[in-house]
């Protein structure tokens, strides 16, 4: 099986690694402009991502952990050529969202929202959904790497997954002053609060229900599952509803266009 990825940043060399893991015999066609590197033999390394999608019709599925200035682009030629995606969060820009409606499930595409694969959601999805809230804090010091874009690099993860637990947003009563995003959603089937911070260390992300607190630490194996959950899909599995479909990347997308800017 060959699989495309685009991006060799740090998530990037994460979902490469997780790919070797779960299909050892993969051919990997890198994407980078500046993360060049030897990759294994009988896969290929090209600087252009477009040139890449081009020179291997026959790729099976690709990744797409791009900036996300770049997404769009790549996820409108991989699906004019054909190849399933897994497009890291958020999908693309604010301004974007109509585009990126075009899109339908046909090809089994998907969006990191990996999360929703941590272990403790296996323990407490059924708790929230019954309980109708959530409060979801996060914090890391990011600043220096992504710029005051807290709602882009932390929001994002917790906001879907209020959506997945919770259904669609009815309201949203948030603000964002690009430092912290903080604020309430109030969903079909409940409500969520939300509190962050992207330049505050060390890193910290925990979900509350009432008085119970637990702590979502970052593991490998919630990427490792939505992977290989995906790969299923494409291979004619049926979906894991964990999985977040392109309509539940554009839900995020549209949700996090509501968040006033102060």
């Amino acid at each position: 099986m060959k699989v495309l990825v685009l991006g060799l940043g740090s998530i990037g060399k994460r979902h490469l690694a997780n790919l070797r893991a779960i299909l050892p015999q993969v051919r990997v066609v890198g994407a980078d402009p500046v993360a060049l590197f030897d990759l294994a033999d009988g896969d290929a390394m090209f600087s252009d991502w477009s040139e890449a999608v081009n020179s291997n019709p026959d790729a099976r599925a690709a990744i797409i952990a791009s900036p996300i200035s770049a997404h769009l682009e790549q996820a409108t030629e991989l699906s004019a050529a054909g190849i399933p995606f897994y497009c890291e969060k958020p999908i693309g820009l604010l301004g974007e969202l109509p585009q990126w409606t075009q899109f339908g499930d046909s090809l089994h595409c998907a969006v990191g929202y990996q999360y929703r694969f941590h272990p403790v959601y296996r323990a407490i999805a059924s708790t929230i959904r019954r309980r109708h809230e959530a409060r979801f804090v996060a914090n890391d010091d990011l600043i220096d790497h992504y710029g005051p874009d807290c709602l882009s690099y932390i929001a994002a993860h917790p906001i879907d997954t209020a959506l997945w637990l919770l259904s669609s947003a009815v309201s949203v009563d948030m603000i964002t002053d690009g430092l912290s995003v903080r604020g309430r959603i109030k969903h079909a089937f409940g409500t969520s609060e939300h509190l962050y911070r992207i330049d505050i260390g060390p890193r910290r992300s925990i979900v509350s229900i009432g008085d119970e607190t637990m702590s979502l630490d970052p593991c490998n194996d919630m990427y490792l599952d939505a992977l290989s959950a995906w790969l299923a899909w494409v291979g004619g599995a049926e979906r894991d509803e964990r999985t977040a479909t392109l309509a539940d990347g554009c839900n995020a997308l549209e949700v996090m266009g509501r968040v006033k800017h102060v």
